[in-house]
């Protein structure tokens, strides 16, 4: 169902949205920050950053779908309307503007502001893309009775959790397991300036990537809680 090339192909084009997401944030912290006020530039960013990066996950959302359609070769459409806004852009912007304990120079805090949303810009972007094909293959799923399982695919710099998941392959009941969500942690788990993705495949077809390799990592360093493993593996493979 889904090859590398193809993989790779939509992992180019939401690294050049995250892109334009994190110029677009600078733009927005340049213009609306007060450097010396931190409740003026909460204030500001919560109005002016989610309309300036709109445009950029809308467009996520729509080459997402395209890819999709183009992938899956169903032959129906793929869903294509955004999701509605989470707060996650407006949770980071609280953090991003309540510095705990270090409160940068006034020189700084522009960076500092930008630093921090980068990430989240790039998130927002990149949850968009991985909603939209949760959402597509679990409504082929559900309703269409299409067989597919779900993989977390690592690409370059994939951290301990990531390559732990990928490890397993397409054994995921839904697309949200496969991107971390477990009953008491319901949102999908990836961190800012994280590059996999959730790939849908058809049950018996073979990976867009290499399992045993990450397999053979896990395996590794298996042993104890989820947590040990983890430690073990960022010990033993250099994994962020």
């Amino acid at each position: 169902m889904t090859t590398a090339v193809q993989a790779r192909d939509l992992r180019r084009a939401i690294d050049i949205l995250s892109r334009a997401a994190m110029r677009r944030t600078y733009q927005v912290v340049q213009s609306v920050a007060v450097p010396g006020d931190m409740a003026a530039t909460r204030v500001n960013l919560n109005v002016a950053l989610q309309p300036a990066l709109q445009p950029v996950i809308d467009a996520s959302v729509m080459a997402t779908a395209n890819w999709y359609e183009d992938t899956t070769a169903l032959g129906w459409a793929a869903i294509d309307t955004p999701e509605a806004d989470d707060g996650a852009l407006h949770r980071a912007i609280g953090w991003a503007t309540n510095p705990p304990g270090i409160v940068p120079s006034l020189e700084e805090q522009n960076d500092w502001w930008f630093r921090k949303l980068a990430g989240s810009s790039q998130r927002a972007v990149a949850n968009a893309s991985r909603r939209t094909i949760a959402r597509n293959v679990d409504r082929d799923y559900h309703q269409r009775r299409v067989s597919i399982g779900y993989a977390r695919m690592p690409f370059g710099g994939a951290c301990a959790f990531c390559v732990m998941l990928a490890s397993r392959g397409a054994v995921y009941h839904s697309a949200r397991t496969a991107g971390g969500a477990t009953r008491n942690r319901p949102a999908e788990q990836f961190h800012d300036h994280c590059r996999c993705s959730i790939v849908p495949v058809k049950r018996g077809e073979e990976l867009p990537f290499d399992v045993d390799y990450y397999a053979r990592l896990y395996q590794e360093s298996a042993g104890g809680s989820t947590r040990e493993v983890l430690a073990r593996m960022r010990a033993d493979h250099g994994l962020r």
